[in-house]
């Protein structure tokens, strides 16, 4: 705990003086400690024992079995076809903690690919800081590792959608499937985003308003839409890991807070929408998904929490691509501080969280082999 949040710091600090010169130099090299972190830990957070147990498995079955399926791993039939191949790629002695490196190294490139591609250089240390400290997304990746790489993949195919590379989008996607099956719900907002430029910013909006208020005014029909999306085989493998964990249903001061990012995305498709680029456009329609499933998680907060992740991680590049044009110094001070605030206040409860608290209490690395 101490080592990783230390290193994140430092990590974080040392983008920070890329305000002051080449950015991009620094924006690497702070990528590079937190992805060097994550490549040589070992046995840190939930579920890392079982994809050793799960390699391990793989790596003794022949090819033949595993194409054939006639194979078990504690219980499931069978991991994505694409997880099953990588974990067979890596699977001589000691090859799980390559792989673990391996998908490190990936992750970390395109998270400083994302950045880069969509943030301007003055505000890459607070798509950092966003990165590092917002839990679900460099520090989880310690543990969730098929759904981390499958996150990390969407955002390379959102990054070839914005090149209008389809086919290098619709590979990626694949892949990014292959390795968690779950990742097939970004399609329809992926080719969605492929006709946001036609269409008007304001009316999206108020779409996003309508469809985000209806749904929480029918909060009381979400378990009736939650027991149908649980039932299809795409979400099978969450039903069985996540049932019956789930949250109280609270709109506080926190819940307040939350909005803040989200307000501001509003405003500017309204009130600034000709300051605001086509994927800009784009990546607020898609964060605004994590919006919308909110009141689900009173029903089935980790599932829907985690399938909320590959919407939320847009907030790593849209939350400072708009905070740094904010023309109002007071109001824009006062975001970043509340931004700061809340995400910190986030990541620290994440430790204390009886889910995570123990396997991610203590930092061991490949070194204690």
């Amino acid at each position: 705990m101490i080592v990783v949040i230390i290193t994140s710091i430092i990590a974080t600090i040392l983008v920070l003086f890329g305000r002051i010169q080449k950015p991009d130099r620094w924006l690497k090299i702070g990528f590079v400690l937190v992805t060097f972190l994550g490549c040589i830990h070992y046995n840190y957070g939930n579920d890392y024992k079982s994809y050793y147990s799960g390699w391990e498995t793989i790596s003794f079955y022949s090819n033949y079995d595993i194409l054939s399926s006639n194979w078990n791993i504690q219980g499931r039939d069978s991991f994505e076809l694409g997880w099953v191949i990588l974990n067979k790629i890596f699977g001589f002695d000691d090859g799980f903690y390559y792989m673990v490196a391996f998908i490190n190294i990936i992750e970390g490139g395109i998270y400083y690919k994302f950045i880069k591609r969509f943030v301007s250089p003055q505000s890459f240390s607070w798509a950092f800081f966003l990165y590092v400290f917002t839990s679900q997304f460099y520090l989880l990746n310690f543990s969730m590792m098929r759904q981390g790489l499958a996150m990390a993949l969407v955002l390379l195919s959102f990054i070839f959608l914005c090149n209008n590379n389809i086919k290098k989008m619709v590979l990626v996607l694949v892949i990014a499937i292959s390795m968690h099956t779950s990742a097939i719900i970004v399609i329809p907002f992926l080719v969605l985003c492929k006709f946001v430029e036609k269409i008007n910013a304001k009316f999206i909006a108020a779409l996003l308003l309508f469809v985000c208020g209806f749904v929480y005014i029918a909060s009381s029909y979400t378990e009736y839409i939650f027991n149908i999306i649980i039932s299809m085989s795409t979400f099978e493998d969450y039903k069985l890991l996540y049932a019956g964990d789930t949250v109280k249903e609270s709109y506080g001061l926190g819940f307040a807070l939350l909005l803040i990012p989200y307000i501001i995305m509003i405003y500017f498709m309204i009130v600034k929408r000709k300051t605001i680029s086509i994927e800009e456009k784009s990546m607020i329609l898609l964060s605004f998904v994590t919006l919308l499933l909110k009141p689900f998680e009173a029903i089935g907060a980790q599932l829907i929490a985690r399938v909320g992740y590959y919407f939320s991680v847009f907030n790593i590049a849209i939350v400072p691509a708009l905070y740094v044009k904010i023309n109002n110094p007071i109001i824009k001070i006062l975001a970043y501080v509340l931004l700061l605030i809340i995400t910190i206040y986030s990541y620290m409860m994440f430790y204390e969280d009886p889910v995570y608290r123990d396997s991610f209490s203590e930092f061991h690395s490949i070194f204690d082999l």
